[in-house]
């Protein structure tokens, strides 16, 4: 009985990490929009909270390349910046890499960004059996503390990405 529970944990982690369509060399990069309702298909969808109040995410940009994960949640006056690199120690259940959140603001839309980057560099995380840097389907979580002087910021979202 002891070496059934074992192989049944493995065979069920298996099942739930299988990757279809996944190729390891691939490097696709995207965009997309957040979607209204009725929409059949699935799309890429950046959440942002500020403060845990949420931000309207207007446009989002991601790009996965040979050694680094990014993705950018903006609208007219703010943009929330995640970017993983140097990843090391890959295997199919975990990454080990660098990380750094960044929030910029503008008064109107023909100033320029002011971008602050969030103590500690922030936090991201992606969730079980996805693969940063080459699965179809990249989802996870984030958290960035920013000091504003007397007064700090937190930035917590979600992200779920398509690659094709």
């Amino acid at each position: 009985m002891k070496n059934f529970l074992p192989v049944v944990l493995v065979c069920f982690l298996a099942s739930a990490c299988r990757k279809e369509g996944a190729s390891p060399g691939n490097t696709s990069t995207g965009t997309g929009a957040l979607t209204g309702a009725g929409v059949a298909t699935k799309s890429s969808a950046i959440s942002v909270l500020i403060n845990n109040q949420p931000m309207l995410v207007t446009l989002i940009n991601y790009n996965r390349s040979s050694g680094s994960f990014n993705f950018t949640a903006q609208n007219d006056l703010q943009k929330v910046d995640a970017s993983c690199f140097y990843f090391y120690q890959q295997s199919w259940a975990s990454y080990m890499y660098s990380d750094s959140i960044n929030y910029s603001t503008r008064a109107d839309t023909l100033s320029g960004w002011y971008t602050r980057r969030a103590q500690a560099y922030g936090e991201v995380y992606f969730d079980c059996c996805t693969a940063p840097l080459n699965g179809p389907e990249i989802t996870g979580n984030y958290k960035g503390n920013f000091s504003l002087g007397k007064d700090s910021l937190v930035i917590t979202g979600n992200f779920d990405l398509l690659f094709k």
